[in-house]
């Protein structure tokens, strides 16, 4: 119960949030960040949720690293690093594995959140950052979403000047899963 009122709560804040964002109430302060130091804050809030369904986190970052972005601690880790794990988290077995990885490429940070779950089939995976396409789907042991937690997502990185892509197979085999590729400038 506790969890699902949390979970509520957040997708309310993230919809009031990115409302306030669009019509210029508010703005999000942005900043030099330390990607290493946003990632290591995001696992120490969000390791529970993936522990309480028996899913284990795999980081392959140099948390040494100083690589910094353009961007916003909070709202990379309660807008962006969330909507996924969160959907990778739901989309797994209990017992898989969650990559969490983070490296450099020329200009670019890159993250990637990769999960082995169910995949994304072709008629979501097409409107998947869309608000005005059904996307939600019930996880692995019956969790609910509602379809808006990627289109928020996808909003709050292009605030950061990131790209996104997504890689997903839906086929029984090794390749099955999902992975989220956010690319953001180095500073």
């Amino acid at each position: 119960m506790e969890i699902s009122v949390k979970k509520v709560t957040s997708i309310l804040d993230n919809l009031r949030d990115y409302k306030a964002i669009e019509d210029g109430v508010i703005s999000i302060p942005m900043t030099e960040v330390s990607i290493a130091q946003v990632v290591s804050q995001f696992v120490r809030e969000s390791a529970d949720f993936a522990i309480d369904k028996g899913v284990d986190l795999q980081l392959k970052i140099d948390l040494s690293q100083s690589i910094k972005i353009f961007g916003n601690v909070e709202t990379l880790c309660s807008q962006v690093f969330a909507n996924v794990f969160s959907n990778a988290v739901k989309f797994s077995e209990p017992g898989a594995v969650i990559t969490f990885n983070a490296f450099q490429s020329g200009n670019d940070v890159i993250v990637e959140i990769s999960d082995k779950g169910m995949g994304i089939p072709e008629k979501i995976l097409d409107n998947l950052f869309r608000f005005d396409k059904p996307t939600s789907r019930v996880g692995t042991t019956g969790e609910q979403g509602t379809g808006y937690g990627l289109p928020i997502m996808k909003y709050f990185l292009e605030l950061m000047n990131a790209k996104i892509e997504v890689k997903t197979s839906t086929e029984d085999c090794k390749d099955r899963g999902t992975c989220f590729r956010m690319s953001f400038p180095v500073l």
